[in-house]
Order: C-alpha cells, then sequence, then structure tokens
C-alpha cells in the first residue's frame, strides 16, 4: 500500500507540469490529445503490467488466527457428538 501511494502521490505532482509542459496553448484540441493519449498509454502499460504479472493466490495472511484452540470437549459439543 505504501509503495503504491507514494506512486499516486508522484504521478499526482508529475501531470500538471506534463500538461504545462505540452500544452503551450489552451485551446488547442491537437496538444489536449497528446495529454491524453500519454495518460492513456501510462493506464495501458499499468494494466498490461499486471495482466501479466498479478496472481490470484490467495495468502497465508488472508485467514484470522483463532483467538484460542478449541479443547476436545468444545470440539465435540461444536460437532454436535456429546455425550449425555
Amino acid at each position: 500500500m505504501g509503495i503504491t501511494n507514494g506512486a499516486a502521490n508522484v504521478m499526482s505532482i508529475i501531470a500538471p507540469l506534463l500538461v504545462g509542459f505540452v500544452v503551450q496553448d489552451p485551446t488547442d484540441p491537437y496538444q489536449w490529445r497528446l495529454v491524453f493519449f500519454i495518460s492513456a498509454a501510462i493506464y495501458l502499460v499499468g494494466n498490461t503490467l499486471f495482466v501479466i504479472f498479478g496472481r490470484t493466490e490467495i495468502q497465508k495472511w488472508n485467514e484470522p488466527e483463532p483467538k484460542h484452540s478449541m479443547t476436545t470437549k468444545e470440539k465435540e459439543i461444536e460437532e454436535g457428538r456429546c455425550q449425555k
């Protein structure tokens, strides 16, 4: 989470600088089109890397650890096998 948040913050600083560098005339649609294509390319590369290298394996830390282990009697009660 920290790496992703840091990258997002860096991009939020770079994006206005890039727009200021590319767009000299704010009324020119071709300059804005170039800004759009640059941002689309960045998203495309990021998503392609995710599709190639992303995994869907369940991690070991997904399941919470039990607060305490059950005794034999507690297990029997839970399973409905207790003796009368």
